[in-house]
This record gives structure tokens, C-alpha cells and sequence, in this order.
């Protein structure tokens, strides 16, 4: 898993093959975007890997993600960690509609692996330690460590890192330069709590085959030079009823479809012949326009 460039930045790697086409084939997977959405590109705010050591002495907060198991015989596991600061990047009341996690793939074990993106539990700091390969780098203050949130001052409540066991989103990784985690409602309610309460983020924990030896993918980090190459969180909003340039006459019904009744969730406090009219006299106020929190 070693590459070794030697340099301070491990993603520096020229000739990777990930250019701009390749970030245009991804954005295909895309759900097309309504015309009253808006959309944002988010790069990490902090990344790093937690290298699998009981003493939480190695880290790795500069150079690739490694997740899944190394070749070693041992101490082998690998894990990602990614945050993006969603409440400094949308404006605030926003309704997250749509939102895909983007990673460039570089040269790994070939065999097809699942990746599960997890919530953080618990807030954790991207520390100085490089290291080009997947064996990792004497942990320096800062660093996230496989005990540590923060080497060596605070603790993870297990090794290994504070997440939710359920996943977010999960998706294959095989060797397409370009890797996809799809929107679920599961992530969409990570990124709108995120959004709508900002101390809760602490990001997301990538968990790959831990199962067997060999299994570690390698993804480019946040510190490449490659900026196309860098993590990329891709989201779709609408904005809340007092954001959305709206009539007068139409806010009102705005706050009673979105809010009040809560017609656009899983569970609506109004019926479905409630909700509909609602939606028809708002249309009929704001001359057609959509509701801002409709998909």
C-alpha cells in the first residue's frame, strides 16, 4: 500500500489519471436539480485516518484515506474520517433536498469492497502526522489516533472511534477513479441536523472490509494539489419559507404546509386533503412557484 512521493503532501501524485472529465462522469449520477433549488460543492474542513495501534501512538492526518485492512499481520485496520462544515457552506432554514459524497480513488486492492459512510459521535481534530503509505506516521498534537479524539488529550469512549453503528450510506468500491455515496434519508437527516444544529457535526466515519487482510481502498484527501481530485460533498436545497422570495398572501401558507403541518415529512401532523389544498393556494398566491420544502 506504500506509494511514497516523499513530499509532505502524499496526494501530490502527477499523472493519476483523475481530471476533469472524470468529475464530470460522476456528476451524472446526479438527480437533475428543480429550477427553485439551489446547489452547493463542499470540499472537508478535516480528514484523516485512524491507524489500528492499541497505544494510539500512529496517525495519519495529512496524507490519503485509507479505509478497510492493510497487508499487515497485524494492527492492520484502517478507518476514514471526513467533515464538512454544512452550516458555514448553506444559509441557514434551507431544506437539504438532494446530497451525494464524491472520493477520487487511487491505486488500491482491486477486489470489490463495501464502504459504509457512519456518523461521528464524538468531535475529533485533523492533527500534522503525515505518512504517504497506509502504515501511518508518529502522532503529534492534534492528530486523531485510534484512542484519541485529539492525541494526547482527550479520548475516543472506545478504540477505534465513537460512530453509529447503522450506516448512512454505503456504496461498492471497486476501481472506477470516481467513487459515489449515494443520498439516503439517512444521510439527507445527518446533513439537515448538521445544517440546523452545527455543534452536532463531527462528521462521518468511512468503515470498509474489515474482515479479511488486503481489503484497503485509498482515497485522496483534502490536502491534495489535485483540487479536482479532493473529497467533494454535492448538495441540493430550497430555501425555508422566510428566505424564499415569496408574495405576501403566500407566506403564511408556506409556514402551514412546511411547518406547522409538517406536510413535506415522513409523518405529516395535517391529512392528505389538508396538505393539498394548502399546496394548491400557495400555488395560486405565489403564481405557480413551487413550495420551498417540496422535494
Amino acid at each position: 500500500m506504500t506509494t511514497g512521493s516523499g513530499h509532505p503532501r502524499a496526494e501530490r501524485e502527477r499523472g493519476s489519471g483523475i481530471r476533469f472529465a472524470a468529475i464530470l462522469a460522476a456528476l451524472a449520477f446526479f438527480t437533475p436539480v428543480p429550477a427553485s433549488a439551489e446547489m452547493r460543492v463542499l470540499e472537508p474542513d478535516q480528514d484523516a485516518t485512524l491507524i489500528e495501534r492499541p497505544d494510539g501512538t500512529l496517525a495519519n492526518g495529512q496524507g490519503f484515506l485509507f479505509v478497510g485492512r492493510t497487508g499487515q499481520s497485524q494492527r492492520s485496520i484502517r478507518r476514514g474520517l471526513l467533515r464538512f462544515d454544512v452550516a458555514a457552506a448553506l444559509p441557514a432554514g434551507a431544506w437539504i433536498t438532494h446530497a451525494e459524497l464524491i472520493l477520487s480513488l487511487t491505486r488500491s486492492n482491486q477486489t470489490p469492497s463495501l464502504l459504509g459512510l457512519h456518523r461521528v459521535l464524538t468531535p475529533w481534530t485533523e492533527g500534522p502526522s503525515f505518512s504517504s503509505g497506509g502504515g501511518g506516521a508518529p502522532a503529534q498534537p492534534g492528530d486523531a489516533t485510534w484512542l484519541h479524539t485529539s492525541y494526547d488529550t482527550t479520548l475516543w469512549s472506545q478504540p477505534g472511534g465513537d460512530f453509529d453503528p447503522f450506516p448512512s450510506s454505503v456504496t461498492q468500491v471497486e476501481t472506477e477513479p470516481i467513487q459515489v455515496w449515494p443520498a439516503t434519508p439517512e444521510l439527507l437527516d445527518d446533513l439537515q441536523e448538521w445544517l440546523d444544529e452545527p455543534a452536532s457535526n463531527h462528521g462521518w466515519l468511512l468503515l470498509g472490509n474489515e474482515a479479511t487482510s488486503s481489503t484497503a481502498k485509498r482515497f485522496v484527501s483534502r490536502e491534495s494539489e489535485d483540487s479536482l481530485a479532493r473529497p467533494r460533498l454535492v448538495i441540493t436545497y430550497t430555501l425555508g419559507c422566510d428566505e424564499a422570495d415569496l408574495p405576501p398572501g403566500a407566506h403564511g401558507l408556506c409556514h402551514a404546509y412546511c411547518e406547522a403541518l409538517d406536510c413535506d415529512g415522513p409523518e405529516p401532523s395535517g391529512s392528505d386533503q389538508a396538505c393539498s389544498r394548502l399546496a394548491r393556494n400557495f400555488q395560486r398566491r405565489a403564481g405557480g412557484a413551487p413550495l420551498p420544502c417540496a422535494p
